[in-house]
């Protein structure tokens, strides 16, 4: 499973991507995340859009969030996270980004 990674000031957010093994010959899948902010404090939301390749009918993600703050609006190419109220630079939310496609 592919990681990649990235924190935000404030309260401290990791971005992963996990990738279905590909059998065969088919084109490996990769995953590239955006997000519209690099800092969230509290209550702040951050949108973050997965752009899947190789991904031929269109599968998407799947987004899980484990630590402090909320997914809304999950669809499968983006989601926003809402920090929580009260927030620290010690918390650490992850959110994971996981392609459907081989899965």
């Amino acid at each position: 499973m592919l990681r990649r990674g990235f924190a935000l000031a404030g309260l401290g957010i990791l971005v992963s991507v996990g990738i279905a093994g590909c059998g065969g010959k088919a084109k490996s899948i990769s995953v590239a995340l955006t997000a519209s902010a690099t800092t969230v404090d509290g209550t702040d939301a951050v949108t973050l859009t997965a752009t899947v390749t190789h991904d031929k009918d269109s599968d998407g993600v799947t987004w899980t969030l484990s630590g402090p703050g909320a997914l809304s609006g999950q669809s499968t190419t983006s989601v926003t996270y809402t920090a929580p109220a009260a927030t620290s630079s010690t918390q650490t939310a992850t959110i994971t980004a996981t392609s459907k496609a081989d899965s």
